[in-house]
C-alpha cells in the first residue's frame, strides 16, 4: 500500500508517527472507527434486539404494559450505536490497546504475541461503504480479545499487517485478495491449490442434507399461531378456500393427490430455503493450508476470512447423519482453543462442511499428518449397558404415560408399543458406542442415527476426570471425561462411558502419565 494510502484522515486512517505510543499518548483521541459505523452498530442491534421485540410485541395482544416494555427496551438498545463515539484504539510497538464504553469505562490491552487469530468480515454493504469488520481472537476466552465493527478496508488490511509484523502467529493480508479483485483465472488456481474446496455442486447437497430451514420455518409459524388477530384471518381464509374446493365430494383418491401435491410443495420450500442458506455459509468454501496455518475464505453476500494455527486445534469432530449417509458424506468440525462463542463474535468452526466418507481420513492426516487416523481402533462398550439404556427410555415412556393417562386413557396404552422400540434403540445404542485410546489421540463414538465422532490430541488435553455414579457402581462401571483447554461451555467433552472400572482404570492411569509427560501447547 502506498504511502499516500496509509496517511488519510485521523478518524480513519493511522498515522506512521503515531505507530508507538506511550501511555501518556492514551488521553489522545486514537484511531476511531470509520464515520459509518453508526449503520452497522444500528444493524447489529435491529438484529438482536429490535427485530425480535417487534416480533414479540406483533405476537402478543399489544396491551400498554407491553408497549412500554418494547419502548423501553428499544430505547437501551439504540443506545448502543452512541459507543461509536466512545471506541477508540492504539497501535503500540507490543500491544494493541482499546477503549470504550459509555458508562462503565473498559480500557482493554491486548499484546500481539497473544493473538494468534484474526478473522474478517465483509458483507455487501461493507464492500458498497469499503469498509471491513475486523476480530481478533486469542488462544484463551471465549470472548474475542477485540471486535472492531467497522473500518475502512485500507484501515483493516494496515491494522493486520502492523500485528503480523509483531506476532508470529498471525500471517499477513493477502493483497487483492477480495473476489471483486481478482480474476477468473486467479481464484481457479487458487481453488486448484486448496487442501480443501467446495464446489457449488456440493454446497447444493450441502444444503439438502442440512435442513437448516426447519428453524426458520418453525419460528415463523410460531409466530403467525401466537397472534390472535393473524391467526383469525388465516382461519377465515382456510375456511372459505376449503369451503370452495368442495372437499365433502371429494374421493379417497382426490385426497391422496391432493394430499400429496401438498406435501411434495412443503417439502420442496423446504429443501429450496435450506440450500439458499447453504449457498450463502458456504459459497466458495475454500481452505489453504500454509505452513502450520489453516486459512479459510467463505459466504455469498457476506465474505468472512480466518487464519487458524493448526497447534491451536483442540477437538475435531465429525458428524454424519442419516441424509449424509445416503449420500456418503460427513461434516468435520473442529473446536479450537477459546472457543469463541460470543453472540456478536464470528467464530470459525468448519473444517469440511460436506466431504466424501472415504476421504475424511486423508483429509484430515493432511491438516495433522502426525495423526495415524487411518489407524484407529475402536474399542466398543460393555454389552451390559444395554440395560441401562433401555430402563432410561423404559422411564421415559412411563413419565409420558401418566399425565396422558389423565386425559386420554386409550392414547397412553399406546405409548407401550415404544417399550419394544426402546430395547432395540438400546441395543442399537451398545453397538454403535465406541472409544478409542492410543499415544497420539483419545477419542469416542455415540449416535444411533446421528453419528458423531470426537477426537482430542493428548497434548491439548487440561483435565481429566474419573468418577462413578450409584448406577455405575452397581454395575462396576465408570467414567473418563476428557476436557481440552479453553474449551466452551457449550462444547461436549470427550466422555468414555459404560465401561467397566476394571478396563477404564489402566486407560486412566496411562492417560494421566501421558499428559504429565507431554508438553502442552496453545
Amino acid at each position: 500500500m502506498s504511502e499516500s494510502d496509509i496517511k488519510q484522515s485521523k478518524d480513519e486512517q493511522p498515522d506512521a508517527s503515531k505507530e508507538t505510543l506511550k501511555k501518556s499518548d492514551l488521553k489522545t483521541a486514537g484511531y476511531r472507527l470509520a464515520r459509518v459505523s453508526p449503520v452497522f452498530l444500528f444493524i447489529e442491534v435491529a438484529k438482536k434486539s429490535i427485530f425480535p421485540l417487534v416480533v414479540t410485541f406483533l405476537g402478543t395482544s399489544g396491551g400498554l404494559q407491553d408497549r412500554i416494555f418494547i419502548g423501553v427496551a428499544v430505547f437501551f438498545s439504540l443506545f448502543s450505536i452512541i459507543q461509536y463515539w466512545f471506541f477508540h484504539y492504539w497501535l503500540e510497538e507490543d500491544r494493541l490497546v482499546v477503549k470504550s464504553g459509555i458508562l462503565f469505562k473498559s480500557l482493554r490491552q491486548v499484546p500481539y504475541e497473544r493473538i494468534q487469530n484474526i478473522t474478517t468480515e465483509r458483507n455487501i454493504l461493507h464492500r458498497l461503504l469499503n469498509v471491513t469488520t475486523l476480530q481478533l481472537e486469542s488462544a484463551s476466552g471465549q470472548k474475542p480479545e477485540a471486535l472492531i465493527r467497522v473500518i475502512t478496508t485500507e484501515q483493516a488490511r494496515y491494522v493486520h499487517r502492523f500485528i503480523a509484523d509483531k506476532s508470529s502467529h498471525v500471517d499477513r493480508p493477502e493483497e487483492n485478495s477480495s473476489s471483486e479483485q481478482g480474476d477468473q483465472a486467479t481464484q481457479q488456481t487458487a481453488r486448484q491449490q486448496a487442501l480443501f474446496h467446495m464446489p457449488p455442486k456440493q454446497v447444493f447437497r450441502r444444503g439438502l442434507i442440512s435442513l437448516k430451514a426447519l428453524l426458520p420455518i418453525g419460528i415463523l409459524f410460531s409466530f403467525l399461531f401466537q397472534n390472535d388477530a393473524l391467526r383469525e384471518q388465516v382461519t377465515v381464509f382456510l375456511t372459505q378456500f376449503i369451503g370452495g374446493l368442495h372437499i365433502e365430494m371429494w374421493t379417497w383418491q382426490t385426497w391422496v393427490l391432493y394430499g400429496g401435491l401438498w406435501f411434495v410443495a412443503g417439502v420442496f420450500i423446504l429443501l429450496a430455503i435450506s440450500v439458499a442458506i447453504a449457498f450463502l455459509q458456504f459459497h466458495e468454501f475454500t481452505l489453504h493450508k500454509k505452513g502450520q496455518r489453516l486459512h479459510i475464505k467463505t459466504g455469498l453476500l457476506t465474505n468472512r476470512q480466518a487464519t487458524v494455527p493448526i497447534k491451536r486445534i483442540q477437538l475435531i469432530r465429525i458428524i454424519q447423519s442419516p441424509l449424509h449417509k445416503i449420500f456418503g458424506q460427513v461434516s468435520i468440525k473442529m473446536e479450537t482453543a477459546g472457543g469463541v462463542s460470543e453472540d456478536n463474535a464470528m467464530s470459525m468452526h468448519w473444517l469440511a462442511p460436506l466431504i466424501p466418507e472415504l476421504e475424511a481420513h486423508d483429509f484430515l492426516k493432511q491438516i495433522q499428518p502426525q495423526m495415524n487416523w487411518s489407524e484407529i481402533e475402536w474399542q466398543a462398550i460393555e454389552p451390559e449397558a444395554r440395560k441401562r439404556v433401555f430402563k432410561k427410555g423404559l422411564l421415559l415412556v412411563l413419565v409420558l404415560m401418566v399425565p396422558l393417562a389423565y386425559f386420554y386413557a386409550w392414547w397412553a396404552m399406546m405409548m407401550l408399543m415404544m417399550v419394544p422400540y426402546a430395547w432395540w434403540y438400546a441395543g442399537q445404542y451398545v453397538r454403535k458406542a465406541a472409544f478409542t485410546h492410543n499415544r497420539q489421540v483419545v477419542g469416542s463414538r455415540l449416535g444411533v442415527f446421528f453419528h458423531q465422532q470426537q477426537f482430542v490430541d493428548i497434548h491439548k488435553i487440561q483435565n481429566i476426570k474419573w468418577h462413578q455414579t450409584p448406577f455405575d457402581r452397581r454395575y462396576t462401571m465408570a467414567r473418563l471425561t476428557v476436557d481440552t483447554a479453553g474449551s466452551s461451555v457449550m462444547s461436549q467433552p470427550v466422555s468414555l462411558h459404560y465401561v467397566l472400572d476394571e478396563r477404564l482404570q489402566p486407560i486412566y492411569q496411562n492417560l494421566t502419565q501421558q499428559v504429565a509427560e507431554s508438553r502442552f501447547v496453545w
